[in-house]
């Protein structure tokens, strides 16, 4: 009886998993170009040269976020 259960319950605890670590990738890459913004040394079209993960768009909205004003097109 359980592992019917298991059985049939496998697709969805597999998507969420596979959501869990996609959510996490994100977080990461999310907190990574933080610190690259917080250094002063990247633009956000630099930043996305080595965080493809994140869009420029997402990046430069993580920046209004850290209220960074100066000048992202360095």
């Amino acid at each position: 009886m359980c592992q019917a259960l298991l059985e049939i319950m496998e697709p969805e605890i597999n998507k969420i998993k596979e959501q869990t670590i996609k959510e996490t990738a994100h977080k990461e890459a999310s907190e990574n170009a933080a610190n690259m913004l917080k250094s002063g040394k990247f633009s956000p079209e630099e930043i996305k040269k080595y965080i493809p993960r994140l869009s420029v768009e997402e990046i430069k909205t993580l920046a209004e976020r850290l209220c960074l004003n100066a000048d992202l097109n360095h």
